[in-house]
Formats: structure tokens, C-alpha cells, sequence
């Protein structure tokens, strides 16, 4: 799944929205990595119709020290962070809030997927796994 919205175009509204119905709007808790996921999943069930476009708009710049590239134990834990912290507010979400079940268990089945990876990456590194169950 390609849950990253740097590819697409979004309504400034329906964007607001997503963050607002999340509940992370005006919170000052800071996530640096999975934002995509979470943003991606609220906003996959406020649209109501989907347009794509085959042209390429947008060229990605390849960082190989990025947050999502670097692979120290403290940024590995720091990611495994924020996927538990994505996760959590999307289970909230789904467990509190009329959505599409269908698409809303692909993405937490993905994000809990991504995040043992995390997990695996963090051990491999003598760090501590957490399961996620």
C-alpha cells in the first residue's frame, strides 16, 4: 500500500478535516514518521471520489540521511515510536468513529506490519522488541 501523500493532491478542507476528526489537529505531541499513514487513512474515508493522474508532477529527492533512511538504533526506536503512537490514535479512530471497516483494518494490519519490522530492525541491533498484538 502507498499510504504517502506527497504524490497526491488534497483538498486544504479535506485535509483539515482528517486531522481534526483524528483528534490531531492542535496537539503537541509531534509525530516525524507514519504522519502519512495516519493522514492517508483519514483522508481515504473522507473522499468521496478519487482521480489519478499517469503523469509525473512531483520529483522525489532520494535522502540517505533522512528519518526514514537512517538506520541507527535511536532512530529505528524513535520510528517504532511514532508507528505505535499512529496505530493507537487509528485503533480510537475505528473504535469511535463511523468509517469504511474494509479499509480501515488494511491499514492498521500494514502499519502493524511496518512496525514489526521496526521491531525486527531494533533487535537485529541488541535493542529491546515490543510486540504489538
Amino acid at each position: 500500500m502507498h499510504w504517502n501523500i506527497f504524490g497526491r493532491l488534497i483538498k486544504k478542507e479535506i485535509y483539515d478535516l482528517s486531522l481534526e476528526c483524528l483528534g490531531v489537529a492542535n496537539t503537541k505531541e509531534k509525530i516525524n514518521y507514519a504522519e502519512d499513514v495516519l493522514v492517508s487513512f483519514a483522508i481515504f474515508n473522507h473522499c468521496k471520489t478519487f482521480c489519478f493522474l499517469s503523469e509525473i508532477l512531483y520529483y522525489y529527492r532520494y535522502n540517505a540521511e533522512s528519518i526514514s533512511r537512517c538506520k541507527s538504533l535511536e532512530n529505528l526506536k524513535r520510528n517504532a515510536n511514532d508507528f505505535l503512537k499512529v496505530i493507537k490514535i487509528m485503533q480510537n479512530f475505528i473504535a469511535h468513529n463511523t468509517c469504511d471497516k474494509r479499509l480501515a483494518k488494511v491499514f492498521v494490519s500494514q502499519a502493524k506490519h511496518e512496525y514489526g519490522i521496526l521491531n525486527y530492525h531494533i533487535r537485529e541491533r541488541g535493542g529491546v522488541f515490543v510486540y504489538l498484538g
